[in-house]
């Protein structure tokens, strides 16, 4: 009961913003470039599959190998997923901005030139914040780790 309750208030909580956050943005930015916005949001949201849960699998051997008491095996997979992690974004950037650059080639804007430069600029923010989220998911992942007690490495 207490799980299927507290999905249920998830669910109805995500109806609720966007019921209350859609209109908030359409008047905000305009039938155009909301329109732009929801373009690029679709075309990077692609970029964001490269995570392939990761951050799960730390916290999941950090969990085992705290338990086991290998503090060796703990640094190495901090030290691996943080390269991992660095791999990626640094992919995740390159295909984001060639997507970016070429997106007059992939995208129809009914707005002309004026609506691919404000697609590319969208596009280009959000890779940026895509990069900056995947650089720094190991350290979210290891913060998720430990809740109840303080983590400093």
């Amino acid at each position: 009961m207490g799980r299927y309750s507290l999905l249920h208030n998830y669910g109805g909580a995500g109806i609720l913003v966007s019921l209350t956050y859609t209109p908030f943005l359409l008047q905000s930015l305009g039938q155009q470039q909301y329109g732009l916005y929801n373009m690029g949001q679709a075309a990077v949201s692609y970029l964001g599959l490269a995570e392939f849960g990761f951050g799960n699998a730390v916290v999941r051997y950090v969990a085992k190998y705290k338990a086991e008491g290998n503090e060796w095996k703990t640094a190495g997979l901090y030290g691996t997923f943080f390269k991992l992690y660095g791999v990626l974004a640094a992919i995740v950037f390159c295909i984001g901005m060639g997507i970016c650059l070429f997106a007059d080639e992939f995208f129809t804007v009914s707005t002309g030139a004026q609506g691919h430069t404000e697609l590319k600029i969208i596009i280009a923010v959000m890779v940026v914040n895509l990069t900056l989220t995947f650089a720094m998911t190991p350290y979210s992942a290891i913060i998720n780790q430990c809740p109840r007690t303080v983590c400093i490495y």
